[in-house]
């Protein structure tokens, strides 16, 4: 069993004798259907957060992940990791997103050139726990940012509601990547928005989908990996 996995078994054991004391002072919600709990300020981003972790785990699902994981979200009002609207922890099974008031400030209140509404502060969160269900599933293989970041844009993307989805991608005219060795860490860090794009774009394109995320999950070849 790899440390990640065990690592899972073990928040599994946690969540089912009840969350550690440190916790006791916090709202505490459960995902209906899931092993996914979250600490969060009130039942409404509790229910946003839920409403994500579905989506999420059903997409990844649909496309040949394994989604039976238990895992946290906290909801917080300053990020562990600066200049992110949230992050997963690669040592455990913790995922950190900013609250909705938060996401505004830190952002502009604008996501993809959009004001930011419920719907894209859920697929925030779907980005994370994409992160999360994409490294369980691919912890020996996908080791590379553009690769992983693949994988969440994609998700976080394909899970907006289709006309939403089409207001994005409207505001961008960018193609889709043409070959594998455009998939790049550095074309993400200059534009994470025009990556998801062509991201999204490529996924779409016939042989592509749940193929290219097996091939992203087991080989990786010509992706940047992380030192």
């Amino acid at each position: 069993m790899t440390r990640f996995r065990l690592l899972l078994v073990l928040v599994q054991l946690f969540l089912s004798a009840g969350l550690a004391p440190w916790f006791a002072e916090a709202a505490v919600s459960h995902c209906a259907d899931s092993r996914v709990s979250v600490i969060h300020a009130g039942p409404p981003v509790a229910e946003a957060v839920c409403a994500a972790v579905g989506d999420a785990l059903g997409f990844m699902a649909a496309h040949g992940f394994e989604t039976d994981l238990a895992f946290l979200v906290e909801v917080v009002e300053e990020p562990g990791v600066p200049r992110t609207f949230g992050s997963y922890d690669r040592r455990g099974i913790r995922i950190e997103v900013l609250s909705p008031a938060a996401c505004r400030r830190r952002g502009g209140g604008r996501l993809f050139g959009l004001e930011l509404d419920p719907a894209l502060y859920r697929s925030i969160i779907v980005h994370e726990v994409a992160h999360l269900v994409a490294r369980f599933n691919g912890e020996d293989a996908l080791h590379d940012v553009a690769g992983q970041e693949y994988i969440a844009f994609t998700v976080q993307l394909g899970t907006l509601p289709p006309p939403l989805l089409e207001r994005v991608l409207s505001r961008f005219d960018q193609p889709p990547f043409a070959r594998e060795a455009e998939i790049t860490a550095l074309l993400h860090a200059l534009g994470p928005e025009v990556f998801a794009v062509k991201a999204w774009r490529h996924f779409r394109q016939p042989g592509h989908g749940a193929a290219f995320y097996r091939h992203l999950l087991t080989r990786s070849p010509g992706l940047r990996p992380v030192p």
